[in-house]
C-alpha cells in the first residue's frame, strides 16, 4: 500500500489471500484496487514574471493532469533550481508547498532568483569555454560560495594540465 501511496494513489487497497491447494502447496492471491489517483490540478509560481514562468513550466518533469506521486513537489523544486542555475541565477532559492483538495493537488513554487551572473571564459584557445564550464557542478550545487569559484578555477587549470599545458593559469 505504501508503494501505491508513494506513486500517487493514496486510496489504494491491497488484499492478500492464501489458499491451500494441497499439503505443502499454497496459492497466494493478491487483489489490488488502486482507487483514484491524486492528480496535479494546478501549478503556480510566485516571485517571477510570466515569461520566466512559461519557460520554467517546460523544465518541470510533470504537467497539470499528471498523477502526483509523493516526490512530485520536491522533484519540481529541484528542476526549477537547476533551471534557474542554468540561466545564471546561482543564488536562486526555490520554496515549494502544496495544497490537496479532494483528488487534486495545487503545487506552488516561490522563486527568488537573486542576481544573474554571467560567466565568461577568456584567453582559452585549446579548450572550449563550454567544456571548461562543463567541468563545474554549478547547476546542482546547493550553495555557491567563494570556494565554489575557486574550485571551478582548479578544475579548469587541471583540465589544461591534462593536455600538457603545465603553466596554464586560471583566475576568477
Amino acid at each position: 500500500v505504501d508503494l501505491y501511496e508513494d506513486r500517487g494513489y493514496p486510496h489504494a487497497k491491497v488484499e492478500i489471500e492464501t489458499v491451500s491447494v494441497r499439503p505443502g502447496e499454497v496459492r497466494v492471491v493478491v487483489r489490488v484496487e488502486e482507487g483514484d489517483p491524486l492528480r496535479i490540478g494546478d501549478i503556480r509560481f510566485a516571485g517571477v514574471d510570466r515569461e520566466w514562468q512559461a519557460e520554467a513550466r517546460s523544465a518541470l518533469p510533470f504537467s497539470t493532469g499528471a498523477v502526483a506521486a509523493k516526490d512530485t513537489l520536491s522533484n519540481g523544486r529541484s528542476a526549477l533550481f537547476r533551471f534557474a542555475r542554468g540561466r545564471g541565477y546561482y543564488q536562486a532559492e526555490v520554496a515549494a508547498s502544496q495544497e490537496v483538495t479532494g483528488q487534486a493537488v495545487a503545487l506552488r513554487y516561490d522563486v527568488r532568483l537573486g542576481l544573474r551572473f554571467e560567466i565568461a571564459v577568456s584567453g582559452n584557445q585549446h579548450v572550449s569555454g563550454a567544456e571548461l564550464l562543463g567541468l563545474t557542478d554549478l547547476g546542482t550545487r546547493p550553495m555557491v560560495t567563494r570556494g565554489t569559484w575557486q574550485l571551478m578555477a582548479i578544475r579548469m587549470q587541471e583540465r589544461y594540465r591534462e593536455d600538457g599545458f603545465r603553466f596554464a593559469e586560471v583566475r576568477v
